[in-house]
């Protein structure tokens, strides 16, 4: 037998603990002393304790954990009930961390307000293009382009094993993100230019990833080119979109992100921002 205060230490709980599960008749003590009222307990004890902790965990109230023991709970039936508790708990923590994720990213974004780079805007005719690409909604994090570059892999990867040649300029495309579910997350589209031909090779190499299809062209894209680096794309992005209001378009199309020149390239990264316009009736 153990006394209290060393059964309580075997099992991680406090004393007190274990006096208020006795007073509830939850856990009773093994022996409770004529002479001192000292409580002992018996190992033996530990998995029924060890059930109403982890049921307390699952957001079980005391009554209700008495009569579930009571009624005889297997280990199988716990098991089952903690995994699906698991599963929640790990949802919650990755939902908790986006959000986190999403705070410092609209933080740095209010801190470079009023701060915006000046642009030189093109509105240039741009043809159709035949394109891989792989889909993806992403949460608002720093390492999205990090995440983007995983789409742009599984795209590398299935052109390799097609054996097609492809170009080494690569597009994002932003689509509207239409779920609520999917609310503050990007809809992105990672892409690759390829041969015309592709569109009906494709079919040999299926893949529930990647897709070939054809950018529709336009004769009327408004144009900004950015030097540097990434973290700053979301001014020039403000400031295209201001120069498309002030001047009276409104955007016609999928936004596009054309990386001329990447980190990975000798010199700055050169990317252009490209929103397809019409004119405002």
């Amino acid at each position: 037998m153990l006394r209290i205060g060393d059964f309580a230490k075997v099992a991680r709980v406090s004393v007190k603990t274990l006096h208020h599960y006795d007073e509830i008749d939850l856990l009773k003590p093994k022996l409770v002393h004529a002479t001192t009222g000292y409580r002992s307990y018996s190992i033996d004890q530990l998995p029924r304790l060890n059930r109403i902790l982890a049921l307390k965990d699952l957001g079980f109230t005391l009554n209700h954990i008495r009569s579930v023991l009571n009624e005889g709970l297997s280990s199988s039936e716990l098991r089952g009930m903690l995994r699906l508790k698991e599963a929640e708990l790990l949802d919650q923590i990755q939902e908790e961390q986006e959000r986190l994720e999403r705070v410092k990213v609209r933080l740095r974004q209010i801190e470079q307000e009023g701060a915006q780079d000046h642009y030189d805007i093109l509105v240039k005719p741009i043809e159709p293009l035949t394109i891989a690409s792989a889909r993806g909604i992403l949460p608002l994090t720093d390492d999205t382009f990090q995440q983007c570059a995983q789409l742009a892999e599984a795209v590398y990867n299935w052109l390799r094993r097609t054996g097609s040649p492809f170009s080494d300029r690569w597009y994002s495309l932003y689509h509207e993100t239409a779920s609520e579910s999917y609310n503050e997350r990007i809809d992105i589209e990672m892409a690759v230019e390829v041969e015309r031909s592709l569109l009906t090779k494709a079919t040999q190499f299926p893949s529930a990833q990647v897709k070939v299809w054809e950018l529709p062209g336009t004769r009327t894209m408004a144009c900004l080119l950015h030097h540097g680096d990434y973290d700053r794309l979301w001014n020039a992005h403000i400031s295209l979109m201001a120069w498309i209001e002030a001047s009276g378009y409104h955007s016609a199309g999928l936004y596009r992100c054309v990386y001329l020149r990447r980190p990975s390239q000798e010199g700055e990264p050169l990317t252009e921002l490209q929103i397809p316009i019409g004119q405002e009736r």
